[in-house]
């Protein structure tokens, strides 16, 4: 298995991830819900993505 510090240019792997997490989790688990965060502009995204530290594993 391989980690890996998300890019900024990965913001669309960051939104799927994180959308998938929302969608699969029970209310008040995360800060932000799945009918909010699915409403961020790619600019809410950078932002998100540009105040924390982000990683994927892969194979």
């Amino acid at each position: 298995m391989i980690v890996r510090r998300l890019g900024e240019n990965e913001w669309t792997v960051a939104r799927d991830v994180r959308l998938d997490a929302l969608a699969g989790s029970a209310p008040g688990t995360f800060a932000s819900t799945l009918e909010v965060a699915s409403q961020w502009t790619e600019h809410d995204w950078l932002r998100w993505m540009g105040t924390r530290l982000l990683f994927v594993t892969g194979k």
